[in-house]
C-alpha cells in the first residue's frame, strides 16, 4: 500500500517537472523599461513568471526563470546545435552573481561577477586554447583598478596594462612586447592628459611628447637609435611654437619659430659642427628685415641683406675675409638698383657700378 502511495505521488509530480517550463518564441515576447527597471509579458500582456524556454526563428533559444514580469534566478543561452553560450543569474531583474560566456567548443570566453546589475570585481577574457588574454576590474560598473590585455597579430605580439578609476584612466599605463621590451609608458592625469614616451627596440628612447586636454603641450622630442634627439617642437595648445632639427651628432641644424601655423619670428641655421651660418627673421612664412650668412670655416660674417616679403629690398653687403665691407648697394624688387660700391681688403673703394632694376648702367673705377 505504501509504495501505491508514491508511485501515486510521482505521478503527479513528474507531470509539472516535464510540463512546469513554458514555451514561446521571441517575437511573442515583450519588453517595457521603466528606469533600470525591465519587465517581461507574453503577446497577451500576461507577466511572464516561472521557467521558460524562449526561441528565436533560427532555432537559439534562452533557458530562464521569471517574477512577476522579472528576470529572476538562473538564465542559460544556446546556439542553435544545443552548445551553452552563455549562464548567468538574475535577483530581481538585475544581473546578480557570476556571468559566464562560452566558445563555441564549450571553453570559457568570458567571466566574472555582478552585483546589484553592474561588473563588480575581476573579469577575465579567453581565447579558444583556454589562454588568458584580459584581465580588467571594476567596482559598481566602472572601471576601477589594473586592465591588462594581450596584444596579437600577423607580425606582433604584446601586452597593455592601464590603470584606471572611476572609468577614467590615471597613472602608469605601458605597452611592451613578447619578450618584455617596452614599448611606450605613459603617465596619466586623466583620459587626454598625459605623458607619453615611446621606445626603440634596443630600448633606447624614440619620442616624448605631453598631451593636455587631448592637445599637445610643451616639447614633442624625438630621438634617433642611439638616444641622440634629432628633432625638437615645441607646442602650446596644439599650435607649434618652434621646430629645432638636429643632426645625428647632435648638434642643431635649424631652428623656426612659428605663430599661428606660420614662420614667424627668429630663424637659425647650422652646420654639422655647431657653427651658425645663417639668421633672420621671418613673419607670415615670408623673410623680412635683415638675414645674415656666416663662413662656415672662419665663423666670420659674409653678407647681411634686407627682405621684404621674402623679396630683397633695401640695403645688402657683403665682407671679405678682413671682415671689411667688399660690396655694398641696395635692392629694389629683387633686383640691384641705384650705386653699388666695392672695396678692396683695406677698405678702399675701388669701384662703383650704377644698376637700373639690375640692369648695369655704368661702371666707375678708382685706383
Amino acid at each position: 500500500m505504501k509504495n501505491f502511495f508514491i508511485a501515486i505521488a510521482l505521478l503527479l509530480i513528474v507531470p509539472n517537472l516535464v510540463f512546469g517550463q513554458k514555451m514561446l518564441e521571441e517575437n511573442d515576447v515583450k519588453s517595457k523599461r521603466f528606469g533600470r527597471d525591465v519587465f517581461y509579458t507574453d503577446a497577451s500582456g500576461n507577466s511572464l513568471d516561472g521557467h521558460y524556454k524562449i526561441a528565436d526563428s533560427r532555432g537559439n533559444y534562452r533557458d530562464l526563470h521569471f517574477k512577476q514580469g522579472k528576470k529572476h534566478g538562473e538564465c542559460k543561452s544556446y546556439d542553435y546545435a544545443g552548445r551553452l553560450k552563455s549562464k548567468s543569474f538574475y535577483k530581481d531583474g538585475k544581473s546578480e552573481g557570476k556571468f559566464t560566456l562560452f566558445h563555441q567548443n564549450g571553453k570559457v570566453f568570458k567571466q566574472g561577477n555582478f552585483k546589484n546589475g553592474e561588473e563588480e570585481g575581476k573579469w577575465e577574457h579567453f581565447n579558444d586554447k583556454g589562454e588568458l588574454n584580459t584581465v580588467e576590474n571594476y567596482s559598481n560598473g566602472k572601471k576601477s583598478g589594473k586592465w591588462w590585455r594581450k596584444i596579437k597579430g600577423s607580425q606582433y605580439e604584446g601586452e597593455i596594462t592601464e590603470n584606471y578609476k572611476d572609468d577614467k584612466l590615471v597613472g602608469h599605463a605601458e605597452e611592451k612586447t613578447k619578450d618584455g621590451k617596452l614599448k611606450w609608458e605613459r603617465e596619466y592625469k586623466n583620459n587626454m592628459s598625459y605623458k607619453e614616451t615611446k621606445y626603440h627596440t634596443n630600448g633606447k628612447k624614440s619620442q616624448i611628447r605631453n598631451l593636455e586636454d587631448g592637445k599637445l603641450e610643451g616639447d614633442l622630442i624625438i630621438y634617433n637609435q642611439d638616444g641622440v634627439m634629432i628633432d625638437k617642437k615645441v607646442f602650446k595648445n596644439d599650435f607649434l611654437l618652434t621646430h629645432i632639427t638636429f643632426f645625428e651628432n647632435g648638434n642643431k641644424e635649424e631652428i623656426v619659430n612659428y605663430k599661428d601655423g606660420k614662420k614667424s619670428g627668429v630663424y637659425e641655421k647650422y652646420d654639422d659642427k655647431g657653427v651658425k651660418i645663417e639668421e633672420g627673421q621671418y613673419k607670415d612664412n615670408y623673410k623680412n628685415g635683415i638675414w645674415k650668412n656666416y663662413n662656415k670655416k672662419t665663423e666670420v660674417l659674409l653678407s647681411e641683406t634686407n627682405y621684404v616679403d621674402n623679396v630683397r629690398n633695401g640695403l645688402s653687403k657683403t665682407y671679405n675675409e678682413a671682415q671689411r665691407v667688399e660690396t655694398e648697394g641696395k635692392y629694389k624688387n629683387g633686383e640691384k638698383d641705384g650705386v653699388w660700391k666695392h672695396y678692396n681688403l683695406a677698405g678702399k673703394l675701388i669701384k662703383e657700378v650704377v644698376y637700373n632694376l639690375g640692369k648695369e648702367k655704368s661702371v666707375k673705377e678708382y685706383k
